[in-house]
């Protein structure tokens, strides 16, 4: 088994050291990979488990310190920036619930280790859903993000904000003006998220506008968070939509793992996920994620919500593998491409996926082409 996947598994308890002594170089390689796959923190919990022997040379152990240092320091800013940005959202009218990130590590036994990225919100009028339209909210969502920041643009499932914020002497949170040091990156979601196919993009927001109980607050109750059952479908599509933008990375499924791990067994449940699995046309993805799940964290199949696919896992694996978190570490990824070569840059990949997922694949180049077009016709895009 790959070494880096012993030590991931050790973070995790499932095993309790290598099957023989990692090397300089292993460990040289197991950096690489932590890095790549922004399980740097969950790394360092497996190298405090080691027995001594099979520890990385002192050098190299005070790095991993420090950088899972900053990773807590990170977290524990971000946690409470997550509290003020829903103070900030509540005073506006707005109820919120904390997306991926903040809303994923609490499910983590040492929620400070993993490494988190923006702030993810989404948003909803008042405490609930309500009968308002959701094309009609998002316009409003958009209006609310661009008087905080005048350049944020909008997507169909979000908008993109930078804010800083600070809570005065008597509790108020207050907008302050941005700098390097103090501004955060924020999506304002009034979609959870969207499929190139219309018929299941159509399924998946006819199905998120029926979750009207999914949240619960967080451990210190300064913010919310989805419900795991949410999570089970959200984060999953979450992965899925990923796989069609550059590449997804094992911290995402890793996630997913403890999604797994937290999800009630019974069979109502487990009937009603398979359904709502099947009506997003789900269920053959799932199964490799499932896969992967078992082989890198050794998940026991019977936290698995369908049967593990061991072809298309692997498949899904070595994917994963190559492109890294998110594909940022991808190779093929240009700097400072053009939007035309960027589309038929992804289209060449995505053609890779068109006998297992022909839906989106055949349905992407539409869907971008008039995405594009509904946001120039809103004022959606920034020009500078």
């Amino acid at each position: 088994m790959d070494k880096f996947f012993q030590l991931v598994q050790i973070a995790l308890g499932k095993r309790d050291r290598f099957t023989e002594v990692p090397t300089y170089a292993d460990w040289l390689y197991m950096m690489d990979m932590a890095k790549l796959q922004a399980l740097i923190g969950i790394c360092v919990s497996a190298i405090e488990k080691l027995p001594e022997v099979q520890c990385p040379p002192k050098q190299l152990m005070r790095h991993w310190a420090f950088v899972a240092g900053k990773i807590e320091q990170r977290n524990k800013w971000l946690n409470l920036k997550c509290g003020e940005i829903t103070a900030l959202l509540s005073a506006a009218g707005f109820g919120s619930c904390m997306l991926k990130g903040q809303g994923m590590a609490s499910l983590y036994p040492e929620p400070l280790r993993r490494q988190s990225g923006d702030i993810d919100v989404l948003v909803v009028p008042g405490e609930g859903r309500t009968a308002e339209p959701v094309s009609s909210f998002a316009r409003r969502v958009v209006r609310y993000a661009r008087g905080i920041d005048k350049d944020a643009e909008a997507v169909y499932h979000h908008v993109d904000i930078q804010v800083a914020t600070t809570r005065t002497a008597d509790g108020k949170v207050v907008t302050l003006p941005i700098s390097e040091n103090n501004k955060i990156e924020v999506e304002l979601h009034y979609r959870i998220s969207w499929f190139y196919s219309p018929l299941r993009n159509f399924r998946l927001q006819k199905w998120f506008a029926r979750q009207y109980n999914f949240i619960r607050k967080s451990p210190d109750a300064t913010y919310f968070m989805p419900t795991n059952t949410f999570n089970v479908i959200f984060i999953l599509v979450h992965i899925y939509r990923h796989l069609f933008d550059e590449g997804i990375g094992l911290r995402q499924c890793l996630d997913y793992f403890y999604v797994m791990k937290e999800q009630k067994r019974d069979a109502v449940c487990l009937k009603e996920l398979r359904q709502t699995l099947s009506s997003l046309g789900l269920t053959r993805f799932c199964a490799a994620v499932m896969y992967v799940l078992h082989e890198v964290f050794g998940l026991e199949e019977q936290y698995m919500i369908v049967p593990m696919n061991v072809k298309e896992g692997d498949s899904l694996l070595k994917e994963i593998l190559l492109t890294g978190n998110f594909g940022l570490y991808n190779e093929a990824r240009k700097q400072h491409e053009s939007l035309l070569s960027r589309f038929v840059r992804r289209q060449k990949r995505n053609l890779r996926f068109l006998l297992k997922y022909p839906e989106e694949v055949i349905s992407a180049p539409f869907w971008i082409l008039g995405h594009r077009i509904w946001r120039q016709c809103n004022g959606y895009i920034i020009k500078y």
